[in-house]
């Protein structure tokens, strides 16, 4: 882009190209100097759906243009235990005179700060905008955000003021894709010519994910946004809508919920990378606000490091190993067969994103879960494993049915869309349904805690460590309903035994003894 630029830049941008010789090449990096060659290596891998996915989109008839927004994270090479975080908006186009007949780039973002709620707004537009004006207005974008005050990271307005073609001006001339950038017109406001972007982090919201398919409505407002930690250092999920990434399996939340808590080994299975780093974040979200410590991918390829080690899901607890992770490749259902927990989260559109070009179909309800034992699936047996997720069906395959049970009453409340029903009713069930998940297992969760958290504030003298702790639980009089409604007190003690001895207990413990 002719010139260097520093990288203590706050993010950088990245275009990385699917060359047909080559394969994933980082085309371009702004700034220049931000990312290693190891990490723009591992960038490029992460940065496009697997081989599976491409080819359902390229086969995918008269859909020509696939947007996907997803994100992942990667190992920061230059200090270790960091890690860089990424967004990549992700343009796949169908075209049959080209070269397997179509084409497929990604712009990402990427910070070292898990600034999630503002840089998937920054990511969409700065993908958009980079199909219609071309990388020059990258090097803006990268500037904008550099000049942000203290107040504009911690949740203020960031406005980033570029100068881009408008409605129906230079259409896809830099890059000849065909496409105005309508979606990012729609949240820039004119200025001097040009076009200005203005994000409010405290109003973002995250796409609602339609069943069969994807869609860019958004979901409504929620809350405030989760503070963030630097002992454990996670996306920001608050705005995620728990109940459109897993409603084919929300008889089985709390089955998660107790698998996150613990953080188990658990595999979530889609069609593209945008519905597998949406659910991971919503299955880490499920636990809120205990932060989820071990080590978590989005978005998991066969190309990271420690694919061939985590094999064998003992080694999962290892340093530099993940606990949780999102793919899309079929592979990992035969090579990660023993893992503990599988889920599979179906896909919708195969695309992994709206087709612009053709008509929108009614959404359909989600198809019900299932929760299956591993017991049954003997290792001859992996192939049938295969072939029913591969369908990309909505399952939960669990070693065991887990000691704490689905809450009748909540699962009562939840409103359920008919088969026929539109997308505005969808919008407006998911909406609902995730407010009433969210309140439901934040009061689990904090339920839960309190009663340890004496013990880790030192209030009490454990001299005996976690056997003492249990000593004590197991002598007090009674816990509050809303845990034993989820389990018998037997069940209860044997859930904090082994939340005493998982990943998130000693971050946790220590955040609350400051």
């Amino acid at each position: 882009m002719g010139r260097t630029m520093s990288c203590r830049a706050k993010i950088s941008i990245a275009v990385v190209e699917f060359d047909l010789t080559v394969g994933q090449v980082c085309r371009c990096l702004v700034p220049e100097d931000a990312l290693d060659d190891k990490e723009k290596k591992d960038l490029a891998y992460h940065a496009f759906p697997d081989s599976k996915s491409v080819e359902l989109t390229l086969s995918s008839g008269n859909n020509s243009i696939h947007d996907t927004l997803f994100h992942f994270r990667i190992k920061n090479r230059r200090e270790a235990g960091e890690w860089r975080y990424a967004y990549a908006f992700c343009r796949q186009r169908h075209d049959p005179s080209l070269p397997r007949g179509g084409d497929q780039i990604s712009v990402v973002v990427v910070s070292n700060t898990p600034m999630a709620t503002t840089l998937m707004q920054i990511t969409k537009f700065a993908g958009e905008v980079y199909f219609a004006k071309g990388q020059e207005a990258l090097a803006q974008v990268v500037d904008s955000v550099d000049a942000w005050g203290r107040d504009e990271e911690e949740g203020g307005v960031v406005e980033c003021e570029l100068e881009v073609p408008g409605e129906g001006e230079g259409e896809g001339e830099e890059n000849g894709n065909g496409r105005q950038a309508s979606a990012a017109w729609k949240h820039m406001s004119s200025s001097r010519g040009g076009k200005q972007l203005t994000v409010r982090a405290d109003e973002f919201v995250a796409p609602i994910i339609f069943p069969e398919r994807r869609a860019s409505t958004l979901d409504a407002k929620e809350g405030q946004e989760e503070s963030q930690t630097d002992a454990q250092t996670r996306m920001s999920f608050s705005k995620v809508c728990t109940y459109s990434c897993l409603s084919g399996v929300v008889k089985h939340l709390w089955r998660i919920w107790e698998a996150m808590l613990l953080a188990e080994p658990f595999v979530i299975f889609g069609s593209n990378p945008e519905i597998v780093s949406s659910s991971v974040s919503a299955c880490m979200d499920l636990i809120f606000p205990l932060p989820y410590s071990a080590d978590y991918r989005p978005y998991f390829t066969i190309h990271d490091s420690e694919f061939n080690e985590i094999q064998n899901p003992e080694n999962c607890g290892a340093e530099g190993n993940p606990t949780l992770i999102g793919v899309t490749n079929t592979y990992f259902l035969k090579a990660y067969s023993s893992w503990p927990n599988i889920l599979s989260v179906g896909g919708g559109d195969a695309a992994g994103g709206l087709a612009y070009n053709s008509p929108m179909s009614s959404p359909r309800s989600p198809r019900r879960g299932s929760l299956k034992s591993w017991f049954s699936f003997r290792s001859e047996d992996r192939s049938n494993l295969i072939n029913v997720v591969d369908s990309y069906t909505q399952e939960l395959y669990a070693m065991g049915p887990g000691l704490v049970k689905e809450s009748y009453k909540i699962l009562g409340s939840l409103d359920l869309t008919p088969d026929d029903a539109s997308e505005m009713q969808w919008v407006t069930s998911a909406t609902i349904n995730t407010k009433i998940l969210k309140k439901h297992f934040q009061e689990l969760t904090e339920t839960f805690l309190a009663q340890i958290d004496p013990y880790a504030k030192g209030l009490y003298d454990v001299e005996g460590g976690n056997e003492e702790i249990l000593t004590c639980l197991s002598t007090q009089a009674s816990f509050p309903p809303v845990l034993t409604q989820s389990m018998d007190r037997t069940k209860l003690l044997q859930l904090y035994e082994k939340f005493l001895n998982s990943p998130n207990c000693d971050p946790w413990f220590k955040s609350r003894s400051l």
